[in-house]
């Protein structure tokens, strides 16, 4: 499990589910002291939500990875305290059977 919710959401209280968390991929951990407080840390690449709301057909929500306007992945480095959970993320698969001559 390398994908995690993160809060981001501080200011709404009354935002709960999907609108309270975005969905993140941690590649790494690590934490470093400065003036004698230790702070860890998750290097993330960010996930984006397509839509408002669940698929109809599958019940859950749909992301897809965030990129920047130069198409590189949008990285950022996060305090721990601010992921709320580790969540799977179960790939879109294709509706075509896989050739035998693979």
């Amino acid at each position: 499990y390398d994908c995690v919710f993160v809060g981001t959401n501080s200011t709404d209280p009354l935002e709960t589910g999907m609108q309270a968390y975005e969905v993140a991929w941690v590649f790494s951990f690590f934490s470093f002291k400065y003036k004698g407080v230790h702070y860890p840390c998750a290097v993330i690449c960010w996930f984006d939500k397509i839509g408002d709301g669940p698929d109809e057909d599958t019940g859950m929500w749909m992301v897809h990875p965030l990129f920047l306007p130069n198409h590189s992945p949008n990285f950022s480095i996060i305090h721990t305290d601010v992921i709320y959970h580790t969540i799977h993320l179960i790939p879109v698969y294709g509706d075509q059977f896989i050739s035998h001559d693979i």
